[in-house]
């Protein structure tokens, strides 16, 4: 049909003025006319293929997208955060917390921990709780990535860790009463676009943050962790809360390796905002093929 991919990101293929982003069988259409989106549905059913057309794009993937009158967009995964408040008994009628983790309690293998209370499966819900935490609610990333390294063996202070995550989830409800909790709508993410910022980067590293004389025999307990976010006209595109694979030996060494693992999401991101310039010329900030993006980082050593 005359589609080609994107030398960033192959799933996305361009076409004169319209992009086809695909995940696996589901697919989104965008042009700058609906004619160009027809006539891509008319190639498409011409050549056997059998899909139905949604129309505008209100869900994807389980994210339901949601247009304010106001020019903001709300992302949230109703179905998915109520699916992992059911699948944990007692968590439906819990008291909500507005913290996806406690400040005072850092997470370690504890092998000698008391064993689990509860019977429900706990890398299930973990995988769910990433996939929210990638895609709406960035601010559970590192309560999530905590609970999500002792799969293996989770004692009852990991499941505790969980529960803190769900009571904050449960925090996110438009409505915090217990009276018709099922009812109510989570808040979600609000993209609210501002068309005087550009690309903005925010990284920032935890030097060996995780250690303490009770986890000091753990290999994983002197690695830093990275953070960063990616925002564009004020919007997080892209974010990430993980342990660094090698251990650093300073602070500045620590927020060196961060900044260059966020720039290298932040570059191929560049470059893609270019490719999509080039076909829809609906990207704002951009002159003479040139993107002004800004860096924020706080370590002078590093800089």
């Amino acid at each position: 049909m005359g589609f080609t991919p994107s030398a960033v990101d192959q799933c996305v293929y361009f076409r004169d003025n319209t992009v086809i982003v695909c995940y696996v069988d589901d697919c989104l259409i965008f042009a700058k006319e609906k004619e160009e989106i027809q006539k891509t549905c008319t190639q498409l059913k011409e050549m056997n293929f059998v899909f139905t057309e949604e129309g505008d794009v209100i869900e994807y993937l389980g994210i339901q997208i949601k247009n304010n009158k106001d020019g903001s967009m709300r992302l949230s995964q109703p179905y998915l955060l109520k699916r992992i408040i059911e699948t944990i008994p007692g968590m439906k009628d819990a008291n909500p917390r507005d913290t996806p983790a406690m400040p005072s309690v850092m997470l370690a293998k504890d092998v000698n921990g008391k064993p689990r209370k509860g019977v429900w499966n706990y890398r299930s819900v973990i995988g769910m709780m990433n996939f929210v935490a990638q895609s709406t609610h960035p601010e559970i990333a590192y309560a999530v990535h905590q609970c999500a390294r002792y799969c293996e063996n989770p004692k009852l202070s990991h499941e505790l860790a969980v529960h803190q995550i769900v009571k904050y989830l449960l925090h996110t409800q438009s409505n915090k009463s217990k009276i018709n909790r099922s009812l109510n709508e989570f808040q979600g993410m609000i993209f609210q676009p501002d068309k005087n910022r550009g690309l903005e980067v925010y990284v920032d590293a935890s030097f060996a943050g995780e250690w303490n004389k009770l986890n000091a025999s753990e290999a994983t307990s002197v690695l830093s962790r990275t953070g960063f976010v990616i925002k564009y006209m004020g919007c997080p595109l892209f974010w990430l809360s993980k342990l660094q694979s090698e251990i650093s030996l300073s602070t500045t060494e620590a927020e060196y390796i961060a900044l260059s693992h966020a720039m290298r999401e932040t570059l191929p991101l560049i470059e893609f905002l270019r490719e999509i310039h080039e076909v829809l010329g609906v990207v704002e900030l951009i002159k003479d093929r040139k993107i002004k993006c800004d860096v924020f980082e706080d370590n002078n050593g590093c800089i």
